[in-house]
């Protein structure tokens, strides 16, 4: 054993920086709890390569746990880096794992772990699949927001059987490089949309944009984002009574809607 055994922070930051440089196609041992030292979630993440026989990660694990009062929910697997530069983690319980990961996403130190798609595997079959994204930078910004001060926003929605994607940025750059991956692979009947986010003075979000046709499809797709995020994500409760406003090229308004049943969903829990 080493005479300095690293602290269960510098295990975190270790598996991060696996989560981040793991080569295509390598694996690597996981194990991660939505409450864990400091009763923040935490991760023990070390590449196969490295540790053949999982000797190093049962002893991370050991003492992340060894420094924890009282231990949250745990899952544990395998992670592979696809060449698309999707992380995949193969687990019992996809769902669950998910729940782990927004969980770890939420903790300062690992604000900007990558996105988790989770697999149960029986044998070669593919018995259940949930793709989990980090919401942590989209709630921030979320949380955040001034009439004053708007964001960038890009939506896709409308796709037969796909969820809607929104994805939030400081500025059109930024929000120009997180949205690639989306709208590389977003299917040819999908809406695109972009446009700007703010909080009127009454505190609700406007969402504005000159682009789109019906404002209540739009409304409809921001409604259903937040429903399936918000359970990982309570802090999406910013969203909750969202409005759009449409403009037209000159930035006037030509239409307003709010439907605040649409929301209801929400705000009845």
């Amino acid at each position: 054993m080493s005479p300095n055994p690293p602290l269960p922070f510098q295990i975190l930051n270790d598996a991060l920086t696996t989560l981040h440089t793991l080569p295509p196609g390598e694996d690597a041992w996981c194990w991660m709890t939505d409450r864990g030292p400091n009763k923040r979630a935490a991760a023990v993440i070390i590449p196969q390569r490295s540790d053949p026989d999982g000797a190093a990660f049962k002893e991370d694990v050991r003492r992340t746990i060894a420094h924890t009062r009282s231990l949250g929910s745990v899952v544990m697997g395998t992670l592979r880096r696809m060449e698309s530069g999707l992380v995949l983690m193969t687990t019992a319980s996809p769902e669950h794992t998910l729940s782990i990961h927004a969980a770890l996403c939420r903790n300062p130190l690992a604000f900007d772990a990558p996105d988790l798609t989770a697999v149960q595997m029986r044998g070669a079959n593919l018995i259940a699949r949930q793709h989990g994204r980090n919401l942590s930078e989209d709630v921030r910004i979320l949380e955040a927001l001034q009439d004053h001060a708007p964001r960038h926003f890009y939506l896709i929605f409308g796709a037969a059987g796909k969820r809607p994607q929104l994805l939030i940025a400081d500025d059109e750059i930024t929000l120009k490089a997180r949205s690639r991956a989306d709208r590389s692979q977003a299917p040819r009947d999908a809406t695109r949309l972009r446009g700007k986010v703010y909080r009127s003075n009454k505190g609700h979000l406007i969402f504005r944009t000159a682009r789109a046709q019906d404002p209540s499809a739009l409304l409809t797709a921001l409604v259903h984002w937040t429903t399936a995020h918000h359970r990982r994500w309570p802090a999406l409760d910013a969203m909750v009574g969202s409005r759009v406003v449409i403009t037209d090229e000159s930035g006037e308004t030509t239409q307003r809607h709010r439907d605040d049943d649409a929301w209801s969903a929400l705000t009845d829990r």
